[in-house]
C-alpha cells in the first residue's frame, strides 16, 4: 500500500468516527472512501484485529461493501424510502407521513 493510500484510509476511517457513520452529520449525503474496494479490504485484512478475527470480519465486509461504496439513491443519502432516501432508524415500511403522525400523537 502506498503512502497515499494509507492516508485516504486514515480520512476515510477519521470521518465516519467523526459522524458516526459515513453521512455527514449536515445534510445527510454519503461519502465513500476514496480508494478501490480491494484497496480498502486489503488494509482491513492487513489489521490485527483481522488475524484474530478472519471469519467475522470477512463475513461483515462482504455484507456492507456495497452500502460503503454505492452513491446511487437510495443508498446515497439518509431519508424516508417515499422521499428517496434510506433510514435504519425506522422500519422499510414506515412513510414519512407515519412518522409525522406518531410525532404529532407523543
Amino acid at each position: 500500500m502506498s503512502d497515499n493510500e494509507w492516508q485516504q484510509l486514515l480520512a476515510y476511517s477519521a470521518a465516519v468516527f467523526n459522524n458516526c457513520g459515513n453521512f455527514k452529520s449536515f445534510g445527510d449525503t454519503k461519502f465513500v472512501p476514496e480508494l478501490p474496494l480491494e484497496k480498502f479490504n486489503a488494509i482491513v485484512r492487513s489489521s490485527y484485529a483481522y488475524q484474530t478475527h478472519a471469519r467475522v470480519i470477512d463475513s461483515i465486509l462482504s455484507r456492507i461493501d456495497f452500502e460503503i461504496y454505492c452513491e446511487d439513491e437510495p443508498i446515497n443519502r439518509i431519508g424516508f424510502p417515499d422521499d428517496r432516501g434510506q433510514t435504519s432508524y425506522y422500519s422499510a415500511n414506515v412513510s414519512k407521513d407515519d412518522a409525522k403522525m406518531v410525532d404529532e400523537f407523543c
